[in-house]
């Protein structure tokens, strides 16, 4: 399982055909349990022990334990695709964070921030060019074992030229007509 995915039902049958119970074992991480529904609440082992205690005709069955692995969620990290001028500067890269489960926030999940690079940069590539931008963890730190970092490329696209404006200047009408003395 995987952390913030939804509640399993549990079932077990007793050759007697008796009711099986079930509870977590003391430690168990990642779940509650409430009656035979198991909650996952955060990464980590879940044991599971179904027991039946039988009744006048039969005797208790053994008991027998189930590990559930809670696996962390992921976050993915990614910045949205770009576009740089011809022998221009990189622009500032922001990032997005989703995945995140049920009530946690950013804050509560990581702390600092990644950090963006354009790989394959020649500093001046000619403009059509796509570059990779390359997320990396920067100062980005998990605070919760419920989650692991996942990392998305985007695209730097190189464009043509700095714009420029023109302006004109001594504008003459279309159709003035010179006159010429002869002499």
């Amino acid at each position: 399982m995987v952390y913030g995915a939804g509640s399993v039902v549990l079932s077990a049958t007793a050759s007697s055909g008796l009711p099986v119970s079930f509870s977590l074992v003391a430690g168990s991480t990642g779940g509650v349990l409430s009656g035979n529904i198991l909650s996952f609440t955060g990464a980590g082992l879940a044991r599971v022990l179904a027991s039946q205690s039988g009744n006048g005709s039969y005797a208790a069955a053994s008991s027998v334990e189930q590990d559930i692995a809670v696996l962390p969620a992921t976050l993915i990290v990614t910045t949205p695709p770009a576009t740089r001028i011809y022998e221009g500067t990189d622009p500032p890269f922001t990032a997005t964070v989703t995945g995140l489960v049920g009530g946690d926030t950013l804050g509560n999940v990581i702390t600092g921030n990644p950090t963006f690079t354009v790989t394959l940069d020649p500093g001046d590539a000619p403009s059509g060019t796509n570059l990779t931008i390359q997320p990396g963890t920067g100062t980005l730190v998990l605070q919760s074992s419920n989650y692991v970092l996942s990392f998305v490329p985007s695209t730097l696209t190189v464009v043509c030229c700095e714009p420029q404006t023109l302006q004109l200047v001594n504008v003459l009408p279309a159709n003035r007509s010179e006159e010429r003395r002869v002499g």
